[in-house]
C-alpha cells in the first residue's frame, strides 16, 4: 500500500485535491443563490432544506464528471480521494465559520447537536 500510495496514488489524491476546489466553489456559488433567490421565495429554513438535496445533487454531478481525469486505480484510491474531500470539507467549514461568519466555538461544535435537538431527533 505505501508503494502505491507513494507512486501512482499521489496523484490521484492531488487530482482530487483539485477537484475538491471545484465542489467547493460550486457549493459556495450554491449557497450564494440560495440566500438571494431562493430563500426569500421559501423562508430561510424550506431553502436549506432544498439546498440540500440540490447541493449533494451538484457534488454528484462535479464527481461523476472528474472521476476518469481523478484516475483511481482501484477502490481504496476512491476511498482515500473520498477521505481527503471529508477532511479538507471539515476544515473549509469550521474555518469559514470561525473566520469569515465570526462563529463562536461553541456554535460551531455544538451546530449539529442544535440542529438535531431542533428537529427533535435528540
Amino acid at each position: 500500500m505505501t508503494a502505491t500510495l507513494a507512486t501512482g496514488s499521489l496523484g490521484t489524491i492531488w487530482r482530487g485535491v483539485a477537484v475538491w476546489f471545484c465542489i467547493i466553489f460550486v457549493e459556495v456559488v450554491h449557497g450564494i443563490a440560495r440566500t438571494m433567490f431562493l430563500a426569500p421565495a421559501l423562508g430561510d429554513f424550506r431553502a436549506r432544506q432544498v439546498a440540500v438535496f440540490t447541493g449533494s445533487l451538484l457534488i454528484l454531478v462535479v464527481a461523476t464528471s472528474f472521476i476518469r481525469w481523478i484516475r483511481p486505480a482501484d477502490v481504496a484510491d476512491a476511498v482515500w480521494v473520498g477521505l481527503v474531500w471529508l477532511a479538507l470539507t471539515l476544515v473549509f467549514e469550521v474555518s469559514f465559520g470561525r473566520f469569515v461568519m465570526h462563529a463562536t466555538w461553541s456554535r460551531i461544535a455544538l451546530a449539529p447537536f442544535i440542529s438535531a435537538r431542533f428537529r427533535r431527533v435528540l
